[in-house]
């Protein structure tokens, strides 16, 4: 079973709340960090507590969504060790999301809740 972490701001919200149902339906062990709601909250808060589980849970993955995916990855790449790109669903061909995995050395995966659905 594959353990993920998953955190998102508020501009994550809805895409985090249908990965985390997603992801569960398909037998993963997600660990919901937050938020609860969609009220305004702080993207390195949250980009930190996905960082600090990962650190402690090497084998496990994370992801973080937020508007534009770059603020999370940015939050998460300060932190050493952490390799978190952006993954950009809407490129032709994807770019980056389907080569970001546990097999990558990549630590999570900063999606960006402003170009779901993707298009292609």
């Amino acid at each position: 079973m594959d353990t993920i972490y998953i955190a998102s701001d508020h501009g994550g919200f809805n895409l985090k709340t249908f990965l985390v149902k997603h992801l569960k339906d398909k037998g993963c062990d997600v660990h919901d960090l937050g938020p609860s709601d969609p009220a305004s909250c702080d993207y390195p808060l949250k980009a930190q507590a996905v960082t600090d589980a990962l650190k402690k849970d090497e084998k496990a993955f994370g992801i973080l969504v937020c508007g534009t995916g770059i603020g999370m990855s940015m939050a998460a790449n300060h932190v050493p060790g952490m390799r978190a790109p952006s993954a950009r669903p809407n490129t032709t061909p994807p770019t980056h999301g389907h080569t970001t995995t546990p097999t990558s050395s990549a630590s999570a995966n900063a999606s960006p809740a402003r170009d779901w659905p993707p298009t292609w």
